[in-house]
């Protein structure tokens, strides 16, 4: 007898995706199922996360996602609290146990990677050592922020709408001709609808083709700071300072709606006007970060060396030095208002794209964290 040769299989090729987010205009029979749905997960994923949390205690083992589903289709087929949810979009019911079984081997690849140069583990209370690991913890019901994932293998593009599944139909944009018009095969997460702030948004993840960038200009330095950083090759960039512009208008509002019954038709509409400033802040903080990224990579240079710290303490004035904590919070306000961790996201992956090789450092040589 001869034996089967096994066949090698073939390996995939990762094709590099772009996100594409922006508004919708959805009508009101879409608002009430995006809504249906939004809760449903929502309440499928607390319950999910409850039991996953109880077995975790009662076993020391991460729950199986499939186990979780199982569970929950025998536990929700027959009661009635549980019939609204049976009519929400199965395939966004499912996509809440993927969810729940990454953020569980997230949480297992922290526990094992363990303490790193930027963190001592053993002086750690239990607590704070469990944020860290990030084990999966339940939402807010009442927070009426929220997402789903639509769950499609297809996805039509046009200049005026994107059309989803025949569950949800399809959604009018706001801004016309911002996403590439076509018909797309995406894996099925890779479309989600959001609710934040009174608006709705879309974000899509498309294929994308990078184009290789080769230019024989030397290395450009970036130092950001406080209101102006300056580029090695002479250009500077005003940072905007969205929140330091409207920190006083926000505090002052959030004043007036401490004096509101909680909940009241004055409380509300202070509320808004709260969520409208910090939406705009977003808007600017995210605007400015993208076109200074993108102009710092259009400069074609071979490497680009982003320093996030421009101060050291020799650097500092005599005065400087013995300032209150409170000072220096504010004397760097305007260098967290700028938000140096995306900025160094957007410049590393927007240089990958265009064959650059990008180095973000501080000014002691160290690499940046998340906590910036």
């Amino acid at each position: 007898m001869t034996k089967k040769s096994k066949r090698k299989p073939r390996k995939k090729v990762k094709e590099d995706m772009r996100g594409w987010a922006t508004k919708c205009l959805p009508t009101q029979q879409q608002v009430q199922t995006f809504w249906r749905t939004i809760d449903g997960c929502k309440r499928v994923y607390n319950l999910a996360v409850e039991w996953g949390e109880a077995e975790r205690a009662e076993t020391k083992k991460v729950p199986k996602t499939n186990d979780l589903k199982k569970r929950f289709r025998a536990f929700s087929k027959h009661d009635p609290a549980w019939a609204p949810v049976r009519k929400v979009y199965s395939k966004a019911i499912d996509s809440v146990f993927e969810a729940i079984g990454n953020a569980y081997s997230h949480a297992l690849r922290r526990l094992k990677e363990g303490p790193t140069k930027f963190k001592d583990w053993s002086s750690w209370p239990r607590w704070k050592k469990d944020e860290w690991i990030g084990w999966p913890s339940p939402k807010d019901e009442k927070n009426p922020n929220g997402s789903f994932e639509a769950c499609v293998a297809k996805v039509e593009v046009t200049p005026f709408r994107v059309i989803l599944p025949p569950y949800f139909g399809s959604v009018r944009l706001a801004e016309q001709g911002y996403i590439p018009t076509g018909v797309y095969t995406v894996p099925r997460r890779y479309v989600c609808v959001r609710y934040y702030s009174g608006s709705w948004y879309i974000s899509i993840q498309l294929p994308h083709q990078p184009k290789p960038v080769t230019s024989a200009t030397g290395p450009v330095v970036l130092d950001i700071c406080r209101r102006v950083s300056s580029c090695s090759d002479g250009t500077s960039y005003c940072a905007p300072m969205p929140y330091c512009k409207e920190e006083r208008a926000i505090a002052d509002l959030q004043r007036q709606q401490s004096h509101k019954r909680k909940h009241s038709r004055n409380w509300r509409k202070i509320d808004k006007r709260i969520k409208a400033l910090h939406r705009r802040v977003a808007a600017i903080r995210n605007a400015a970060q993208h076109e200074c990224s993108s102009d710092l990579v259009r400069r074609k240079a071979p490497s680009a060396i982003v320093s996030l710290r421009p101060k050291v303490k020799e650097e500092m004035a005599p005065s400087e030095e013995t300032e209150t904590k409170r000072a220096k919070a504010e004397r760097n306000k305007p260098i967290a208002d700028t938000g140096c961790y995306e900025f160094w996201r957007q410049v590393d992956y927007k240089a990958r794209w265009a064959g650059i090789k990008s180095t973000v450092v501080l000014k002691d040589g160290t690499a940046p964290s998340p906590d910036l």
